[in-house]
């Protein structure tokens, strides 16, 4: 073969390249992300230097360990059940709701602030409304708190938020972050003070509206409609559940025990009741646990890839409280 046989060019990668540098013009082609203007990744290449500055929440994590370990006196009918103890918590937390309260899109850090106070002392308090809870050490007290209150905040607004759009008093695409603060999904920003150091326009693809307020699960319970016992058993099986699969060993053998006294109370409440043929029920609840167990496990992934990249970089106190995300 001789040199002047050799045919140029018919490498497909250096053709391409050549194309590419003929053709300045050449445009990239058009996404989702960019014809919606949404970051789809955080830009790693203007990356800020980690903050020394602590978000302190010491005094927030005394005040609800205090709730606790020594909780106001509740004075509990001997004949009533675990369940209904703590449905009867859960509807006295419940009882001060707002209704008609201002809608805003923007989260700023005194509302996160106030969220989480909000949160861990309601979960505080409800605790100490079961009589089974009361026999546990005061270790394993906190330790469920430090589990449960963040799971159990989000369940708090999903239920209310659910109960408000049945009554007409909140709108799809919002969300009751707390008694006060009735969140609009549209062009929704949050301060992020709290947890990292980067723009929220860089940390929109961990923060979406119907994802983080588990949209899905709100329209399935204004299907379901349950009672005040269903819901508190809804939520009373996800804490536990998730509190034993956090600790193992002896605390999940507990929980276990746990949520089979709630499901014997339950299978009472409805024959007490004559619902004998519950199981479609059951069936109903178990749906909507697990779907708000599937969106928790995608926001966990999402979690997995921001712990890679150290995107949540503020110094926090008390990380104890902060092992499981909403």
């Amino acid at each position: 073969m001789s040199p002047e046989n050799i045919q140029y060019d018919r490498d497909k990668f250096e053709s391409i390249l050549k194309s590419s540098k003929n053709n300045r013009h050449l445009q990239i082609p058009n996404t989702v992300e960019s014809q919606l203007c949404i970051s789809p990744l955080v830009s790693f290449s203007n990356r800020r230097e980690k903050s020394s500055k602590c978000i302190d929440i010491s005094q927030i994590v005394k005040k609800a360990v205090a709730k606790l370990l020594n909780p106001a006196m509740i004075r509990n009918i001997d004949s009533t059940s675990n369940l209904e103890q703590l449905t009867s918590g859960f509807k006295n937390l419940q009882s001060g709701q707002k209704e008609n309260i201002p809608k805003i899109d923007h989260i700023t850090l005194a509302h996160q602030t106030q969220h989480f106070n909000s949160s861990m002392c309601s979960a505080a308090v409800w605790l100490g409304y079961s009589d089974r809870f009361k026999t546990y050490s005061d270790m394993q007290k906190i330790k469920v708190l430090q589990a449960i209150w963040c799971i159990w905040g989000r369940l708090e607004g999903i239920v209310m938020t659910a109960k408000m759009r049945i009554i007409g008093k909140c709108e799809k695409e919002q969300f009751f972050l707390t008694s006060d603060t009735l969140i609009v999904y549209d062009n929704f920003s949050s301060d992020l003070d709290y947890c990292s150091t980067y723009p929220f326009e860089e940390m929109k693809y961990f923060f979406i509206p119907r994802e983080m307020f588990h949209e899905d699960v709100i329209s399935e319970l204004v299907k379901v409609q349950p009672d005040d016992v269903e819901t508190t058993y809804l939520m009373s099986v996800v804490c536990l559940q998730l509190t034993g699969k956090r600790y193992g060993g002896l605390i999940q053998e507990e929980m276990e025990q746990f949520q089979d006294i709630l499901s014997n109370d339950l299978h009472e409440y409805y024959i007490n009741n004559k619902m004998p043929k519950y199981l479609l029920r059951i069936k109903q609840l178990m749906r909507v646990k697990e779907m708000f167990l599937r969106n928790l496990n995608i926001r966990m992934e999402k979690y997995k890839i921001a712990g890679v990249f150290n995107v949540f970089n503020r110094p926090i106190s008390n990380l104890e409280f902060f092992t499981v995300p909403i």
